[in-house]
């Protein structure tokens, strides 16, 4: 969800009114050159990724739907989030819900089956299984790539790996030594500025901080009006990487250590009408330790902690601490097996506002919540077939045991030609939401025909896992030196999604759905200074009731409110060594169950490198249209004006770097 809030807090809200009326990243990459831009398609095809199977692996041999987002794409894209990055990425749905929210999903269903990574931290949020977008406000120039995995990663990645993997990976503290400033105005992104420096660590290492604010002005109403759904945000934070306990007779053990803190102010559409004040904040550290053993075999211990504050004035408060511990073992047996293990816990302790402060309310307002999990992958060497099975096994407070196999088979059917194929299972378990959410009904009377003076509990704390059984098959081609071709079909069977049914409990797991589709992702590179890349998404979705569900809304509204075309087109240009061009046009199907058209947009970056460090930029986004509409569900279920239109936009940048 965009806004990851409205849908829920719409559903509060239409009670009221009708009662009224109404990626750890297990492995560091060698350093990859600065400008990934200007490698030739076998080099970039090389380019080594961690998420399919928690080590390093060609790009081009690796036996899932992955597509690498590279730093260097990211910054001549001229996108100024990770969100609008990812619309690059083929298979996922983007929509922006309002001037700071997303709504980012992987092959339909929902932005609730997707786990998303930054450094090895899991950045969903455990209340509604989404990702707050508005708060992942990395510094894109940081960024050394995102692996995006579209199909389920649950046997390596756990729950909530249900439709894909994001996994986020900034680049090492030795790659960002010096400072570097960046900065640039706009209409919409009105101001925004980062500063980092990276500096020695005496001889163990290096290390870097900085700091970044924005400021982005609100998006338009469906009548033309303002909304007021801007804000700001500010974040700082370090990272350092230290190489400890140097000696002769085995490599150094390498340590990572990395915190943040942010705090941002904001203002979101309220289900009661207007605009409420949203305040934001949060801090989180993590360590990991890696250590080389004996036949080249390796042990990974990470940790980290995660404290988030989300208080929506009046409407609801959620405070939430988070500890999470995991320690894996990668190692051979003999020359055809690669066998990777671990074990992991994460507790998470969260404290809700109260009634009559606030309106959206759970029952008990805090509880801690714990699972420990294991996890093992053998991947077999059967020249030219590698065949990979494994599983990660979880205990959770909520639904007990859950599993989540996985069957990989990959063959490299040519010299440049590789073909995959995979059965998975993955499970999204229940949030607090889900089991606990609560209507708030003021004394003295309540509210008529709807409950009495206290709290209604609408939550369902028997509620049990949402399930997929996921087939996929893909094709990768490659020519000699300029060409390439990915393909990947996919069939997904969901089992006990959440439903909304007529009679308390509201939620049970009555609805069930299928979806069906393909990706096709071209890549022309006929020199170092101009490349084309091309994606086309198709995707089927169609949902149930099952047994004695009631749910009929939801069953339709499924197969209704994903694009089941999309289609991209990047071209990038160096015409000389001090300019560089870009370009994206895409096009997104229509949505009608929500409802959205069908629409195409065009961004644009002109670069002039006015002296090696110093860097002038011109953005445009959302060229071809003066406003348009991405997400549809209103957050003010009795205002249909509140939805939000995004504005064309225009930003000019400046980036200096020097030692």
């Amino acid at each position: 969800m965009g806004n990851p809030n409205r849908h829920w807090i719409a559903l509060l809200a239409g009670l009221l009114a009708a009662a009224s009326g109404h990626a750890a990243e297990p492995m560091r990459l060698a350093a990859l050159p600065a400008d990934l831009t200007q490698l030739s398609l076998n080099e970039l095809l090389s380019i080594e990724v961690t998420s399919v199977s928690k080590r390093m692996e060609p790009l081009a041999q690796a036996a899932a739907a992955i597509f690498v987002l590279t730093g260097e794409e990211i910054r001549r894209s001229g996108a100024h989030s990770i969100a609008e990055a990812l619309r690059m990425v083929p298979g996922l749905q983007i929509a922006r819900t309002d001037a700071l929210g997303y709504e980012i999903t992987s092959r339909g269903m929902g932005d609730d089956l997707l786990e998303v990574r930054l450094d090895g931290r899991s950045v969903y949020s455990p209340f509604t299984s989404a990702v707050f977008w508005d708060t992942l406000d990395v510094d894109l120039a940081d960024i050394e790539r995102i692996e995006v995995i579209r199909g389920p990663g649950a046997a390596l990645w756990g729950a909530n790996a249900v439709n894909g993997v994001i996994n986020i990976i900034t680049k090492t503290a030795s790659e960002t030594q010096g400072t570097q400033v960046r900065a640039g105005v706009g209409n919409e992104e009105k101001a925004f500025a980062s500063a980092r420096s990276g500096v020695r660590v005496g001889a163990i290492g290096d290390a870097r901080f900085y700091a970044q604010a924005r400021s982005r002005d609100g998006s338009k109403r469906d009548d033309g009006s303002d909304a007021d759904d801007g804000g700001s945000i500010a974040r700082t934070g370090f990272r350092s990487d230290l190489l400890i306990g140097r000696g002769h007779d085995r490599a150094p053990d390498r340590l990572l250590l990395e915190g943040d803190y942010y705090h941002g102010d904001f203002h979101a559409a309220s289900p009661y009408g207007g605009y409420a004040p949203l305040d934001v904040g949060g801090a989180d550290f993590i360590g990991r330790w890696t250590r080389t053993l004996a036949g080249g075999s390796e042990l990974a211990v990470q940790t980290y902690y995660d404290h988030t504050l989300r208080d929506f004035h009046g409407i609801y408060r959620e405070m939430r601490d988070t500890v999470d511990l995991d320690a894996q073992h990668t190692m051979r047996i003999g020359t055809r097996h690669q066998l990777i293990y671990g074990l992991g816990y994460r507790g998470t302790h969260d404290r809700f506002g109260e009634p009559p402060e606030h309106t959206v309310v759970v029952d008990p307002p805090s509880r801690r919540n714990q699972t420990w999990s294991a996890f093992v992958q053998d991947e077999i060497a059967l020249a030219p077939v590698t065949l990979t099975v494994g599983s990660r096994f979880e205990r959770n407070d909520i639904t007990g045991f859950e599993f989540e196999p996985n069957l990989r088979l990959g063959w490299q059917a040519g010299q440049r030609v590789f073909t995959w194929a995979s059965i998975a299972r993955a499970v999204r378990m229940p949030n607090r939401y889900d089991t606990s959410i609560a209507l708030y009904c003021p004394p003295p009377d309540g509210i008529p025909d709807t409950c009495g003076p206290g709290l209604l509990p609408l939550g369902n704390p028997q509620i049990r896992s949402e399930t997929v059984i996921a087939y996929e098959w893909g094709l990768r081609f490659w020519s000699a030196h300029d060409f390439s071709a990915d393909v990947a079909l996919f069939y997904n069977d969901y089992r006990r999604l959440v439903s909304t049914e007529e009679v308390l409990p509201l939620f049970d797991n009555k609805l069930a759905a299928r979806s069906a589709g393909g990706e096709l992702s071209l890549t022309w590179k006929p020199s170092r200074t101009f490349d084309v890349r091309a994606f086309y998404n198709e995707l089927h979705v169609h949902g149930r009731t099952t047994g004695d569900g009631t749910d009929t809304l939801d069953a339709d509204f499924i197969g209704q409110s994903w694009p089941k075309h999309q289609a991209g087109l990047r071209v990038g240009w160096m015409p000389a060594a001090q300019w560089t061009l870009d370009g994206f046009l895409r096009y997104v199907g229509a949505q009608p169950g929500v409802p959205v058209p069908a629409y195409t947009e065009l961004d644009l970056r002109a670069a002039w490198r006015v002296r090696p460090s110093l860097e002038l930029a011109i953005v445009g986004a959302n060229l071809l249209h003066a406003r348009h509409a991405e997400d549809g569900s209103a957050i003010n279920v009795n205002d249909q004006s509140s939805l939000s239109q995004l504005e064309r936009s225009v930003t000019l940048e400046l980036e200096w770097s020097w030692q």
